[in-house]
């Protein structure tokens, strides 16, 4: 689906059709970040077996994470993996009620080889049916760090970005790696609501070059929440993108005055979503809820493995 914000029109188009609305200059921004199994279980040194879902990394061998259930867990315990082979301390509660949890090694080759031997894929709740490592990855996914995947990119294949090139149009990279986005929302008033945080990096190719075609006046177009929120994040008053990496808790509402983007690429997401509220906030409230209608009447899929939306 495309949706035109100056017409306020909606076309039906397929996904091959996006390098249709790229021109020559034009840039595709993605995010390189590589999925992680994140959910394991294990035993508490004063026994009952848990289940831990890493969210973010905060630093070396720490991160936060969910254990359920929560009844056992106390500061100082530690929990022990399949044979252990990792083993964590719980160290201190989060404001929404994980752990921060320290890892018994630090955050290198070694462990992330462990954690492919002992988790599995922090697939979403929707999802019904098993999904592997490979089949929720991005085809250009690089950097690991991520608890989910930034879904938007599963419809690109390298044969498809290379066509996108032949066009003309540029295609670079940042890295945001999702954490946050596992927690459930808890705010009932989306005029107070907050994101998570979530560390992003955007370097200094990336930056110029897409810095180079806001100033020839060519589109800029994220592929993805993630990628809006990280551009959005970076974005100086004068509108161009800094290279930086940190942590971001910008949360994209309607009314957001955008100033990094010019086109967003996302999926179709569920009612009550802080993606939907970034989706509306760059679309408009109504040319996005008359998209929708649109996209349920026509059948269009919905979430990770469904279809795509272009805003323009």
């Amino acid at each position: 689906m495309v949706l035109i914000r100056k017409e306020k029109t909606v076309l039906h188009r397929h996904f091959k059709d996006l390098v249709d609305y790229l021109n020559k200059g034009d840039v595709l921004v993605l995010n390189d970040t590589a999925v992680l199994p994140t959910r394991m279980w294990g035993m508490l040194d004063c026994g009952g077996q848990v289940e831990a879902t890493l969210v973010n990394r905060i630093k070396d061998n720490s991160w936060e994470a969910l254990v359920r259930p929560d009844i056992g867990a106390r500061k100082g315990r530690s929990i022990f993996f399949k044979r252990s082979v990792l083993s964590c301390q719980l160290c201190a509660k989060t404001t929404y009620g994980g752990w921060r949890l320290t890892f018994n090694v630090d955050y290198d080759d070694d462990f992330l080889n462990k954690l492919k031997k002992i988790a599995e894929v922090n697939i979403p709740f929707y999802i019904k049916r098993q999904v592997g490592l490979k089949e929720y990855q991005n085809v250009y996914a690089r950097m690991p760090g991520s608890t989910q995947c930034p879904t938007a990119g599963l419809h690109f294949t390298k044969s498809f970005l290379e066509e996108i090139k032949r066009k003309g149009a540029d295609v670079v990279f940042l890295a945001l790696h999702i954490g946050g986005s596992v927690l459930p929302l808890t705010a009932r008033d989306f005029n107070t609501f907050r994101m998570y945080k979530e560390y992003f990096e955007i370097n200094k190719e990336t930056s110029e070059r897409v810095n180079k075609a806001k100033q020839s006046g060519h589109k800029i177009i994220a592929v993805g929440t993630t990628v809006a929120r990280a551009l959005e994040t970076a974005v100086s008053k004068k509108g161009l993108v800094r290279a930086r990496s940190g942590w971001t808790d910008l949360t994209i509402k309607p009314d957001y005055g955008f100033k990094a983007i010019s086109g967003f690429l996302t999926n179709f997401h569920l009612p009550g979503s802080s993606h939907l509220l970034m989706t509306s906030a760059f679309g408009g409230l109504k040319p996005v809820l008359e998209a929708y209608r649109q996209a349920l009447r026509k059948g269009y899929k919905f979430l990770d493995f469904g279809d795509a939306m272009l805003i323009l």
